[in-house]
């Protein structure tokens, strides 16, 4: 009985040596994440990363989990590859332009214990920015692109927080105003955004202001009309005869 009672001591210090001298000498390295911004074309924007990293013992599942800091606020994100096995690509959409931070770890665990094995954190912080771009083109009015459906570069865009059609665009862009500042406003956010595109330039603070204000129910003329007259003046600052 004692002999049996020796040999399980013996056993279960050896599994907690063994695991402990594991756990010490296991690493991860060779970690690194990248990540670019590409304009989706229909207003909004794809934050495309890659993850890659090695582990000893080699070949282990590795979890990641980040943090998009961008002008809305948090966006998590989470999930899992294999070491050793090359870059793993994940995508997160966006509305906004505008810069954005990553921050996160690369976490190894095992099946036998809640505790990680190795972490690596993201150190600095990854900065990344969704252009805008400068305007390199003519602005025109909402009444022009109303009349020149052949001249849009998009058949989409977001509108306060929700893609619309072109033909749900047009349906905006002719609608009487009877009034109402935010009817305005909506004429003029479609006819910066064609005006803008893919590039960017200050206005496209003005024009994030208006789809948030959008976004959030609209209806206070104090907010709309200020908003309404940055866009209307943007875009009747072109000759374009």
């Amino acid at each position: 009985m004692k002999k049996r009672l020796f040999l399980s001591l013996v056993l279960v210090v050896s599994v907690v040596f063994g695991y402990t001298m594991y756990a010490s000498a296991s690493v991860i390295y060779d970690a690194s994440i990248s990540a670019n911004c590409i304009a989706d074309g229909v207003g909004g924007y794809s934050i495309d990363y890659e993850i890659s990293a090695k582990t000893w013992p080699s070949a282990q599942e590795l979890t990641y989990e980040l943090t998009i800091t961008g002008p809305s606020g948090n966006i998590s994100e989470n999930g899992s590859f294999m070491s050793d096995s090359g870059p793993f690509s994940g995508s997160v959409a966006v509305t906004e332009c505008g810069t954005y931070s990553i921050t996160g770890s690369i976490i190894w665990y095992v099946p036998w214990t809640p505790d990680p094995v190795a972490t690596w954190d993201i150190n600095p912080p990854i900065s990344i920015v969704c252009e805008c771009g400068v305007f390199d083109g003519c602005p025109r009015t909402p009444g022009y692109w109303k009349n020149h459906l052949e001249a849009w570069s998009v058949q989409e865009l977001t509108i306060g927080g929700e893609i619309k059609t072109q033909a749900e665009l047009l349906e905006m862009l002719t609608q009487p105003i009877r009034g109402d500042m935010d009817v305005i406003l909506i004429k003029h956010l479609i006819a910066a955004k064609l005006n803008v595109g893919s590039s960017s330039a200050p206005i496209c603070e003005t024009i994030n202001a208006a789809d948030d204000y959008l976004s959030s129910g609209g209806g206070d003329r104090s907010i709309a009309e200020p908003l309404k007259d940055a866009l209307d003046s943007f875009n009747n600052s072109g000759d374009c005869d």
